[in-house]
């Protein structure tokens, strides 16, 4: 694994020709601060980025957790993940990229504008309260999956994966109290005014099998202006134990405007299970693309 901090990244436009080798735009170089040398530092072509839209134009490099946070000229497609100019993806140093976009600019209002340089802090999610899904979506890498008993939760997972990513798993294992919940929450989206949304995720429960329990799974968007909840969820979809999708199923509501005064929009996925019996088996459902997009018109719709 390198280390960066006494490095200083840099990526040109075109072939650059220094003192310690040739570096194509699609590649990372670094000038050393020991050694005063220029060295490679990542190879883009070793990670499929080949064309000219595929040119690196924008880098930062997290010295604390020796990650490099990428834009590219145009439409680009890595393992695992694609995008265009306006998104920002992550390649660990000395190793793979993570899966999915670690910022979708077209869903903050980009539309197809490039991001040619950034600067972050530090690791945004270091903070996260449960886990950082890393490909679950492309628009909140961020989620709170909270629950007041250990055998009913929210689990990232790599199987039954929708788009060979991540999912996120909701799990019952029984016998459990008469009634429990588990929230999946993701961080916020910015909303931006005047402006109509579609959201749409996938779900599905592996079976059939048969259930012997009473439970459900409900997605809303919750909207909030400064923080504090404003107005009533906006109800996308779900499913409960005598009526579900074994196969991945699209759940979606399109032109839907925020509440006057929204800021921010979170999705919230809430797993009940509302009666108990010992002999049920465990239940195991699954979400995957969850999104939120602008769509054409203004608000309030008409």
């Amino acid at each position: 694994m390198r280390e960066v901090i006494n490095l200083r990244t840099l990526s040109t436009v075109g072939t650059a020709v220094t003192g310690g080798g040739s570096f194509d735009d699609e590649d990372v170089f670094a000038y050393s601060v020991a050694t005063t040398l220029f060295e490679p530092f990542w190879d883009g072509t070793a990670f499929n980025l080949t064309t000219e839209a595929e040119d690196v134009n924008g880098l930062w490099a997290d010295p604390t957790n020796n990650k490099l946070y990428l834009t590219t000229v145009g439409a680009f497609a890595i393992p695992g993940s694609s995008g265009d100019g306006a998104d920002i993806f992550i390649c660990r140093i000395g190793g793979g990229c993570d899966p999915g976009l670690f910022w979708n600019g077209s869903a903050h209002g980009l539309g197809t504008a490039q991001v040619d340089g950034l600067s972050l802090a530090s690791e945004p999610y270091a903070l996260c309260e449960t886990f950082a899904n890393g490909g679950f979506e492309q628009q909140f890498r961020c989620w709170a999956a909270t629950s007041q008993f250990t055998d009913i939760k929210w689990l990232p997972t790599t199987n039954e994966a929708y788009s060979g990513r991540l999912s996120a798993k909701g799990e019952i294992i029984f016998p459990q109290l008469a009634s429990t919940d588990a929230f999946l929450i993701s961080s916020p989206l910015a909303v931006q005014p005047n402006t109509r949304y579609r959201f749409q995720f996938f779900g599905k429960k592996t079976g059939p099998g048969v259930d012997t329990d009473i439970w459900s799974i409900h997605a809303s968007v919750r909207w909030f202006q400064n923080g504090q909840p404003l107005g009533l969820p906006t109800d996308v979809g779900g499913f409960h134990w005598n009526a579900y999708p074994t196969d991945w199923t699209l759940f979606s509501i399109e032109s839907v405007c925020p509440p006057p005064g929204a800021d921010v929009g979170r999705w919230q996925f809430v797993l009940q299970q509302t009666s108990n019996s010992s002999g049920a088996p465990p239940v195991e459902l699954f979400m995957e693309d969850v999104s939120i997009t602008s769509q054409p018109g203004a608000c309030p719709v008409h």
